[in-house]
């Protein structure tokens, strides 16, 4: 989550309104990210299969055993 920090902070430099708006966006993005994955908790998404194509399951595979 730490990776949302910047963009907070610089919404918060423009408004108060500005940030509240990003909040709202950020949980309709995660609200809508959890139904197409069927979970209920936020909690229950990193048990979630996946499949990846293309060049991100390259990468990915590229990647394998080098972090995570």
């Amino acid at each position: 989550m730490s990776a949302l920090a910047y963009p907070f902070l610089k919404l918060a430099l423009e408004s108060k309104e500005a940030v509240i708006e990003k909040v709202k966006s950020l949980t309709l993005e995660l609200k809508a990210t959890m139904f197409l994955l069927g979970v209920k908790e936020v909690s229950k998404m990193k048990h979630v299969r996946y499949i990846l194509l293309g060049p991100l399951a390259e990468w990915a595979r590229s990647l394998k055993g080098k972090w995570i």
